[in-house]
């Protein structure tokens, strides 16, 4: 029973973090535009906040999840603003006029861990979806067991969050031009932006 549950979390966190969506296609960017070093940061951010939704749902559970469930629309509101706000922030990062002391595609994302970890935090979607799993996993498990099915979780996430980042890596190889990087990013900028649009209409 423990080693099937342990199996179930691990499957979620892959399958949450497969899903691909604005989040993805940060990762995607930042290890194509910026290597694979920040991109593996972000995808440890990523992963993180995978984790603390794990923990909310082991611990928390319904009395939580009931809770964000009941607010969803307004903090959907919220979240897609924020998507909105960061991938208009980076086309406008690719579009800005290059000059010898930046990269071909503009500065450096700061903090990549911090940015992806907050991005998928403020997503009400994903404390959601794990309280679907708590119904599946063994009910009032230990502590010791609850902190056990967590990482598992955490590591389904962040094997796929990984994949991701090398896949950028990959393209960023491929796409070595000046307009290349520009292209992508603006892209993926406008990627993010239409996540946060098509939630503000859905809210």
């Amino acid at each position: 029973m423990a080693t099937t549950a342990a199996f179930k979390a691990f499957v979620l966190g892959m399958t949450v973090a497969a899903a691909i969506g604005p989040i993805a296609l940060l990762i995607i960017n930042t290890a194509a535009v910026d290597g694979l070093a920040r991109g593996v940061r972000a995808s440890l951010g990523a992963a993180t906040a995978d984790l603390l939704f794990a923990v909310v749902a082991f611990t928390g559970g319904y009395a939580v999840t009931t809770a964000l469930e009941s607010h969803r629309a307004q903090l959907s509101l919220f979240a897609s603003g924020v998507l909105v706000a960061f991938g208009l922030w980076m086309v406008g990062r690719a579009v800005r006029p290059a000059d010898a002391s930046r990269a071909p595609a503009g500065p450096a994302l700061p903090a990549p861990f911090l940015q992806t970890f907050v991005l998928t935090v403020v997503n009400p979607l994903g404390i959601i979806v794990f309280m679907g799993l708590a119904v599946q996993l063994p009910g009032g498990p230990s502590l010791i067991a609850a902190a056990g099915l967590c990482l598992c979780v955490f590591a389904g996430s962040l094997l796929v969050q990984l994949a991701l980042a090398l896949g950028g890596s990959i393209v960023r190889g491929m796409a070595r031009h000046r307009a290349s990087l520009r292209a992508l990013n603006v892209l993926s900028g406008a990627g993010v932006a239409t996540f946060g649009v098509v939630g503000l209409l859905q809210a």
